[in-house]
């Protein structure tokens, strides 16, 4: 008898750890979040509710309010909450890989929001000239340098950021490769920040942690 009450007891607590699901907030917009639960990335609406029981209260691009299980929490890009539902402390971050095996997330560069991709074959942090122009960065004067790209060899500007940002780890002095034109489509989080974090690829998952 005693045996089958703790067993039964066992399961009711494996439960109610897995009802608790792991999030981390990879991106903000205006009514919407980019929201990873136990691995899976969705895009939530406001009222959208994940098949896991998170609804999604309210978002804009600083920070999103989130519900499960009658309690509410306000979550911005530095969050994250773990299998106990409290949010995780120290400098990590935890990337999910799509279906096409890319890290897509969101990035501040010298305060401003932008949506990035890492990318380990990229030497700097690589963008566009329209990615540069919205973000504030004067670029006119910088060096030239000549770049390898899929269409081939062209003219780049190198420039230094003053600071990136990824969730709650932060590099200063980050360099970065500005390409007249439309490529890269999307900002490249390359070597110049990732060389100073320590990496560790899980396959689906990408483990980021600040060395201080």
């Amino acid at each position: 008898m005693i045996g089958k009450l703790l067993g039964m007891l066992a399961c009711m607590l494996a439960a109610s750890v897995v009802a608790q699901p792991y999030i981390q907030v990879q991106g903000l917009f205006a009514g919407k979040a980019v929201l990873n639960i136990n691995g899976n990335r969705q895009m939530l609406s406001e009222g959208d509710v994940s098949p896991e029981g998170i609804l999604l209260v309210s978002a804009d691009t600083a920070t999103a309010v989130i519900e499960h299980e009658g309690q509410r929490y306000e979550l911005d890009l530095t969050s994250r909450i773990n299998s106990a539902f409290v949010p995780a402390e120290g400098k990590e971050v935890r990337l999910f890989a799509d279906s096409g095996g890319h890290y897509f997330t969101t990035i501040r560069i010298n305060g401003q929001q932008a949506q990035a991709m890492l990318d380990t074959g990229a030497t700097s942090v690589a963008m566009n000239s329209q990615h540069a122009q919205s973000l504030g960065i004067r670029y006119a004067d910088a060096p030239v340098q000549t770049v390898s790209t899929a269409a081939g060899r062209v003219q780049a500007r190198r420039v230094t950021l003053n600071r990136v940002s990824l969730g709650d780890i932060e590099i200063h002095a980050v360099a970065a490769t500005i390409l007249e034109g439309n490529f890269p489509e999307v900002i490249l989080l390359g070597n110049s920040f990732l060389s100073r974090v320590e990496t560790n690829n899980q396959g689906a998952v990408m483990i980021l942690t600040a060395p201080f």
